[in-house]
């Protein structure tokens, strides 16, 4: 019986490993990342510079409004980030590229390839989006993360994520980057001051709900957050 035991363990283990590498591996069926030729580009520059145009309307008029955005123009936007936001460099690390979101059901998800050394996987994660009890902050906390389709435990994901909280949480390099000149942080990489674990992002990040429209340098917040299959709805109130 110990022999069979035995015996089977060594045909069991191999088998589990097979399957668990082949997981890792996989690509997961939402994620479709985007690729642009050069009409295409132009294309999601030009949807991009009119949404902005139009969010920048409806702001001027003062009123309220609603903005649907669908995750199939979203990866448009990010297959060309680099010519539509060229700051995007300073925020995406150099390791990810093929950024592709999906939103689906209550969760918005979010992947792209991690190059390594020897071999490359899909890391992505859902994140849950909503407007505080209160109104006065947009949470956004992370609900789950994977390598290919293999979820990615809360210790694994800590010592992945540790350098890059570090550094995010490093006063002096931020310091430096202001004296220089240099583009000031966003209000996200602000918000992200305050984690120090990926417990915390699991609680959520609080980012405050008044935002500056660069256009006239007018305020407003966030109402309300739905997320539907395959589109993101934002209330937004000028304020």
């Amino acid at each position: 019986m110990l022999r069979r035991g035995i015996a089977a363990a060594f045909v069991a283990v191999p088998c589990l490993l097979v399957v668990l590498w082949l997981m890792f591996q996989h690509k997961p069926s939402w994620y479709r990342p985007v690729t642009l030729d050069e009409a295409g580009l132009e294309r999601a520059r030009g949807e991009a510079t009119g949404m902005v145009d139009g969010v920048s309307d409806r702001i001027v008029q003062g009123e309220p409004f609603d903005l649907i955005l669908r995750d199939r123009v979203v990866n448009e936007w990010l297959a060309g980030l680099e010519g539509i936001w060229p700051d995007a460099q300073r925020v995406i690390p150099p390791e990810l590229s093929n950024l592709a979101t999906r939103f689906d059901g209550d969760r918005v998800r979010l992947g792209a390839l991690c190059a390594g050394r020897r071999v490359g996987v899909i890391l992505n994660a859902a994140f849950s989006v909503r407007v505080s009890d209160d109104g006065r902050n947009v949470v956004i906390a992370l609900t789950g993360a994977r390598g290919g389709s293999l979820p990615i435990t809360r210790a694994v994901l800590d010592r992945m994520l540790n350098p890059l909280l570090s550094r995010q949480n490093s006063r002096d390099v931020r310091s430096r980057t202001a004296a220089s000149g240099k583009a000031r942080p966003t209000r996200l990489e602000s918000s992200l001051d305050d984690v120090r674990s990926v417990d915390d992002l699991f609680e959520g990040v609080k980012v405050r709900n008044r935002f500056i429209w660069p256009n006239g340098d007018r305020p407003f917040r966030i109402d309300s957050i739905k997320i539907d299959d395959g589109e993101l709805h934002l209330r937004i109130k000028p304020l």
